[in-house]
């Protein structure tokens, strides 16, 4: 569903480096720890792991509603992450939360129609009724509902004012946290259609943060799979689908895909053992090795690089990559 995107254009993001650490009590929590990548308009990078990856972080700290602790966030030519709140609001326009559950994240006491014009009056619209009912009719809302309230709304009614929010300003980036979690497949769909569309209107970048797969390689031109706050593998999403690298991701996959297939036979599903490293101790070598079935003393330190695999831009970070003993999926043969 995502847009194609041509790999010569100038990123509008360009994150490099980036970590977000919170102070908890003495200790320190790494929450994202030296994330980087590019983001180029009308592309969709899906970001995916387990509750704690570090993916929800990653999207508030790429908007400033989070102050990143180091790295860079280059957004449009500007490095904004050392910007001010002050500072930051003039891009409020240019960049966009859409937050995973839209009942928190609209006031109760405001009818949808001011609800929607806000962002517009904020930026200074003039127009900015009649633009509002433009945006509802865009995202499928029809007339009767700006008269209402939140409450008198259904999931999918309150996430498509949330994304006419988020698209009223005509930002260049929006990150979506988790935005069809709450909603039933049907309705999923309809939001994914509708986003898709959108996308193809604006050329607005997207970062959709989800533990959805089958959203993610819906809506996603790129992934980036996530472990303990550290991009692990990323890539175009058929080539990480089809030949997922990671011993992680190879994991991950197969607890959605029970069985999948390759050239060499079919694959089972991956049972990991042991224990998540705490995320308060920052890691010195690959954060998986503790819980990996191949892993050798050399994963323990340093920090694996990104090693590139045959699909443009498909990379990941297991130090297995280059002899090619990184795949951990039991065959058919092997299981029986």
């Amino acid at each position: 569903m995502g847009i194609n995107v041509q790999g010569e254009a100038e990123p509008i993001l360009k994150v490099r480096d980036l970590r977000k650490h919170f102070r908890k009590g003495s200790a320190t929590v790494y929450a994202v720890d030296g994330v980087s990548f590019d983001l180029r308009p009308g592309e969709t990078i899906g970001l995916v792991g387990e509750s704690g990856s570090g993916k929800s972080t990653i999207g508030r700290t790429l908007v400033r509603l989070l102050q990143p602790t180091a790295g860079s966030i280059i957004f449009d030519g500007t490095d904004i992450a050392g910007f001010s709140q002050r500072q930051c609001k003039p891009l409020r326009r240019d960049l966009q939360f859409v937050f995973q559950n839209p009942w928190g994240a609209l006031n109760p006491r405001m009818r949808v129609s001011r609800l929607i014009e806000e962002p517009l009056r904020l930026a200074g619209v003039s127009t900015a009724q009649a633009d509002a009912a433009a945006l509802a009719d865009k995202v499928q809302l029809n007339a009767q509902v700006l008269s209402r309230y939140p409450h008198e709304l259904s999931g999918g009614q309150l996430q498509r004012v949330c994304i006419a929010r988020a698209i009223a300003s005509r930002p260049k980036v929006v990150v979506l946290d988790e935005p069809t979690s709450s909603l039933d497949l049907s309705v999923r769909a309809g939001v994914l259609e509708l986003l898709a569309t959108l996308q193809r209107e604006t050329n607005a970048a997207f970062i959709f943060i989800s533990h959805d797969l089958d959203t993610v390689r819906l809506i996603s031109n790129r992934i980036m799979v996530l472990y303990l706050g550290r991009v692990v593998e990323e890539g175009r999403v058929e080539d990480v689908f089809r030949n997922p690298a990671h011993p992680y991701t190879q994991a991950l996959l197969s607890s959605h895909l029970p069985v999948m297939t390759r050239a060499q036979g079919q694959h089972r599903r991956i049972r990991l053992v042991g224990e998540i490293p705490s995320p308060l101790r920052q890691q010195t070598g690959c954060s998986f090795a503790g819980r990996c079935p191949v892993a050798m003393p050399a994963c323990t330190t340093p920090i694996p690089p990104m090693y590139p695999l045959s699909g443009p831009g498909h990379q990941a970070a297991c130090i297995r990559v280059p002899d090619g003993t990184n795949d951990i999926r039991p065959t058919a043969d092997a299981a029986a």
